[in-house]
């Protein structure tokens, strides 16, 4: 698990749910879901995300997001 609750992202690069026009974005990580499947153990599948270029949270898989954002210390 590269994020946790409260940690600030940047995107970096553009993948499919954002698009290039979103390339630079700055959200905070709002909550960390979990789903149920036996394969996965008990690692967060899901990332809940409020980024500053929409009004509301987004849900995005842990692994899309972790392979275009980047942590902003």
């Amino acid at each position: 698990m590269k994020f946790n609750v409260g940690d600030k992202i940047k995107i970096v690069k553009p993948f499919m749910r954002m698009g290039r026009n979103h390339v630079g974005s700055i959200g905070k990580i709002v909550e960390l879901m979990y789903y149920r499947r036996p394969y996965i153990g008990s690692d967060p599948t899901h990332y809940n995300v409020k980024f500053d270029c929409y009004k509301r949270c987004h849900i995005f898989m842990r692994s899309e997001l972790e392979d275009s954002c980047d942590k902003i210390e």
